[in-house]
């Protein structure tokens, strides 16, 4: 690689306006690109960064509605003939380019879809078509615990009535008929 595409933090700082002067009328400062690289905007190669490769990843990671990729793509051509470099050819076997950081419109968009799962989740909270999970798992706790303890009490509450009897039809109509009542109490109960 050509050393003209290779430069420091603080020389690529000075070289930009040079580069890209629609995008860049004064340069940036060194601790701005020293936030670009260490944020894996710009890549690194070597300690030194490639000129070619972190203008495109900044293209790439900028904000749309800040006009920078319209300006990059009219300054692309001039760039390349500025730099007076040849065309940086494809990354070698065993190198992978920068794509480790996602663009600012992936980014915008996924917090955009989340915003709008919350509205919608509270919208419909507002309307009472949703609740909240621990007030379900209260009630619900609630009702089995009343019913598990009505029908423990069947026996207490039978055993006057079927003492006398001694035909088996009779004893569990009486059963059916106590059993039917607490699950009917308790049906009423819950609403």
């Amino acid at each position: 690689m050509d050393a003209v595409n290779l430069l420091s933090q603080a020389d690529f700082a000075r070289a930009l306006p040079l580069l890209m002067p629609k995008r860049f009328k004064e340069a940036p400062s060194r601790q701005y690109i020293y936030k670009l690289v260490k944020s894996k905007r710009i890549p690194m190669k070597d300690g030194m960064v490639p000129v070619m490769e972190a203008i495109t990843a900044m293209e790439k990671s900028a904000d749309p509605s800040k006009g920078f990729r319209k300006v990059v793509a009219s300054e692309q051509l001039d760039l390349e003939q500025r730099m007076m470099a040849p065309v940086m050819a494809a990354p070698a076997e065993g190198e992978e380019e920068n794509s480790a950081s996602p663009s600012f419109s992936s980014f915008r968009t996924e917090r955009e879809g989340v915003q709008l799962q919350l509205q919608r989740l509270q919208l419909l909270r507002e309307q009472g078509a949703v609740v909240e999970k621990e007030e379900v798992a209260n009630t619900t706790r609630n009702v089995f615990r009343a019913l598990r303890d009505a029908l423990l009490n069947i026996p207490a509450q039978a055993a006057s009535k079927l003492a006398p009897m001694t035909d088996e039809r009779l004893i569990r109509q009486a059963l059916e008929e106590e059993i039917r009542r607490v699950l009917h109490e308790t049906a009423k109960a819950i609403g």
